[in-house]
């Protein structure tokens, strides 16, 4: 039986390096001002590529920064219109350095708030949505103030809402 490889962490890499954990926390945040050698800050980076050291995902949230990760909120992937937009759209966030995770509502709004409290508490870096056509206004406007309240930029498309102030995609 193949025995299951654990995820380096920040101690492991300081361990490799011997040094402590501040230490190497420092030095691979670039936070050191100067204060370790070269030859420490090497062994850190050195040991971090070996045990191929990656910060933790949820580790970048707690610290308040966005995931390079763009949510994108779409009424049904069923309809193969909406897959090509999410197709577009996907490539377009690749090349700028973005992975997309879709939510596909099914046309159903009941999935909404559950998929918008997710896209919040990872800390995305922005979020495409495209409400249901049967969804109110206000239940649109609320979606994307909720997300803007947690800091988190939106761009609406094709059922624009003046009362909202983001940016807004749509076909003529």
């Amino acid at each position: 039986m193949k025995s299951k490889k654990r995820v380096a962490r920040l101690a492991d890499v300081a361990e490799l390096a011997g040094v402590s954990i501040a230490t190497a926390s420092m030095v691979l945040n670039n936070k050191d001002g100067g204060r370790f050698t070269e030859e420490t800050r090497q062994k850190v980076v050195e040991a971090a590529e070996r045990l191929n050291y990656r910060p933790a995902a949820y580790a970048q949230i707690m610290k308040g920064k966005h995931l390079p990760v763009i949510g994108l909120i779409i009424p049904d992937l069923m309809n193969h219109f909406y897959g090509e937009v999410t197709s577009g759209f996907s490539h377009q966030a690749y090349r700028a350095g973005y992975n997309v995770i879709l939510m596909d509502l099914g046309n159903s709004p009941e999935r909404e708030e559950s998929f918008v409290e997710t896209l919040i508490a990872m800390n995305v870096s922005g979020v495409g949505y495209w409400g249901i056509g049967n969804s109110s206004a206000s239940g649109q406007a609320e979606v994307i103030n909720n997300l803007h309240a947690a800091g988190i930029p939106v761009i609406q498309f094709d059922r624009y809402d003046p009362a909202v102030e983001a940016p807004f995609v749509g076909i003529d």
